[in-house]
C-alpha cells in the first residue's frame, strides 16, 4: 500500500512498481486528496501489468531520452556511415529530446514531436522516426527500458516517389571520357560492377583476379562484411580489365586509395564527382546564371546557357551548368537497367547487383526510360476515328492513314447504336 506525504513544500506519493521496488515521486498535485488520487491510478496501473493486462515500462530514475541515444552512440556510433543523421540528432532530436523523461513519452507525444519538425521532408521525418526506435529497441535488448515501444504506433509519412535516374547506353561513354583520370577507374567499375561506394572503397588488391576475370566482393571500406552480409564473385568485362589493371598500380594493399595509399573516407563527394563529369559530357538539365558584380546579386535560372547581360546592372551574367540530380548509387541502377535492356536475363541481372529477391531488381533497380515506353506505345492498334467531313480526312492525313473505306482495320465505330433493344431471331434460325 502505498502512501501521501509532503516533503518540503510538495505532495509526494510512494508506491511499489512492476519490479516490487519503492518507487518515490514528487508530484505538482495543490492537495493531498489529489495526490492520493494520482496514486490510487499508478497502483492500478502497476496492477494491470502484474496481471499481463498493460505492458510493464520499467525504466531506472531519472532515465532520460538523452541517456539512451547516448547509449545508442556508444554501441552503433563509429560504425554509423550515416551522414545525415548527426545533423537530424544535433539540430533537431537532442535539443527537444534530450531531457525528457522516458517514462512520459507515449505515441502522442512522439506524434506531437513529428509534426512539430518543419522544415524537414517526408523521407528526413521517417529517418527521425526509425532512429528513435531503433534507440527504444537496443535500450530494451540491454535492459535499459522495457515497456511498449512509444515510435512503433507512430504512422509513417508518405513519401514522394523519385524519379528514377539512370545514365543512357550513350551516355555511359561520355561521362567516363569526362571524369578525371584519378577517378576514371572507380566510376568505371561502378557501371561495370554494381558495387556500392564502400564495396568499392573497400575493396582490395588481392580480391582482384585479372588473370581469371573475377572480383571477390566481402569488403565495405574497413568491415569485413558487406550490406549483404556474404561473399560474391562477380565478372570483369573486357572493357573495364584494362582500367583495373592500371588502377591496381596505386601504392597499398587498396584498388582505389587515397594519393598516400590510404582507405578513402566515406565523406569523400564522389557524387560532386560525378555530376561535374556529367556537365563537361554536355549532360545539362538546366543553367544557372548569376551576376558576379559586387553588391548586385541577380540569378536566374534558364535552359539554355547562352550569356547575355545582367537586367540590373548591365554586367555579363555566368552561366553554370547544372547535371541531372543522379547519385553515386544511381551507377547501381544504371548497372541493372543496362543489363536488362541489353537482353541479360533477370537472374543474371539480380546474381550481378547480389539482391536477395527478383523482385528487387525488376521493380525497383530496372528502369524503363521513354524510348522504350515509346516502343511499347507504337504497337498498340488504332480504330476509326469518330469524326466527320473535314476533320476526319484531317485526321487520316495527320496519322498517315490512307482511304478508311479500302482500310480493313477501320472497321468498328465506337458508337452505340440508338436501338439498344435485342434483334428479332432470323427466319433461318427458327426450328422446324
Amino acid at each position: 500500500m502505498g502512501s501521501v506525504f509532503n516533503h518540503r513544500g510538495a505532495w509526494t506519493i510512494k508506491h511499489k512498481d512492476a519490479t516490487g521496488r519503492w518507487v518515490t515521486t514528487r508530484t505538482k498535485a495543490p492537495t493531498k486528496m489529489q495526490a492520493a488520487a494520482l496514486l490510487a491510478e499508478l497502483e492500478n496501473r502497476v496492477q494491470r501489468q502484474l496481471l499481463g493486462l498493460e505492458a510493464r515500462q520499467v525504466a531506472s530514475k531519472g532515465l532520460t531520452v538523452g541517456d539512451l541515444v547516448e547509449h545508442w552512440q556508444r554501441r552503433f556510433g563509429r560504425a554509423s556511415r550515416d551522414r545525415v543523421l548527426p545533423t537530424l540528432l544535433d539540430k533537431h532530436i537532442l535539443p527537444r529530446l534530450k531531457e525528457t523523461p522516458v517514462v512520459a513519452l507515449d505515441k502522442g507525444a512522439c506524434e506531437l514531436f513529428l509534426v512539430e519538425l518543419t522544415g524537414l521532408s517526408a523521407r528526413s521525418i521517417n529517418r527521425v522516426r526509425a532512429f528513435m526506435r531503433r534507440v527504444f529497441v537496443v535500450a530494451e535488448d540491454d535492459g535499459l527500458w522495457s515497456g511498449t515501444n512509444p515510435w512503433r504506433r507512430v504512422e509513417l509519412r508518405r513519401e514522394p516517389r523519385r524519379t528514377p535516374q539512370f545514365l543512357h547506353p550513350d551516355e555511359v561513354p561520355r561521362v567516363i571520357a569526362a571524369v578525371p583520370p584519378r577517378w576514371r577507374a572507380m566510376f568505371a567499375t561502378a557501371i561495370h560492377t554494381g558495387l556500392r561506394k564502400g564495396e568499392l572503397l573497400g575493396l582490395r588488391k588481392e580480391d582482384v583476379d585479372v588473370q581469371r576475370g573475377v572480383i571477390r566482393v566481402r569488403w565495405s571500406y574497413d568491415r569485413n562484411v558487406t550490406k549483404g552480409g556474404h561473399e560474391d564473385l562477380l565478372p570483369i568485362s573486357n572493357a573495364l580489365r584494362p582500367l583495373l589493371v592500371e588502377a591496381m598500380r596505386s601504392p597499398g594493399p587498396l584498388v582505389f586509395p587515397t594519393p598516400d595509399g590510404d582507405m578513402q573516407s566515406h565523406k569523400t563527394a564522389l557524387q560532386r564527382v560525378l555530376r561535374a563529369a556529367m556537365a563537361r559530357a554536355g549532360l545539362v538539365d538546366h543553367w544557372r546564371h548569376a551576376c558576379r558584380r559586387k553588391g548586385c546579386g541577380f540569378k536566374e535560372v534558364r535552359r539554355d546557357g547562352e550569356v547575355t547581360p545582367c537586367p540590373r546592372c548591365g554586367f555579363r551574367l555566368w552561366p553554370s551548368p547544372v547535371s541531372r540530380p543522379l547519385r553515386l548509387h544511381d551507377l547501381r541502377h544504371t548497372t541493372a537497367t543496362l543489363l536488362l535492356k541489353a537482353g541479360a536475363s533477370l537472374a543474371v541481372v539480380q546474381r550481378v547487383c547480389r539482391h536477395a529477391s527478383p523482385e528487387t531488381t525488376a521493380n525497383v533497380y530496372g528502369h524503363l526510360d521513354m524510348g522504350d515506353l515509346k516502343l511499347a506505345v507504337d504497337l498498340l492498334p488504332l480504330g476509326e476515328p469518330v469524326v466527320n467531313g473535314e476533320e476526319k480526312e484531317k485526321g487520316h492525313r495527320l496519322l498517315g492513314l490512307g482511304n478508311p473505306s479500302q482500310d480493313a482495320v477501320f472497321v468498328w465505330s465506337g458508337r452505340h447504336d440508338s436501338n439498344v433493344r435485342l434483334p428479332a431471331p432470323k427466319a433461318g434460325g427458327l426450328p422446324g
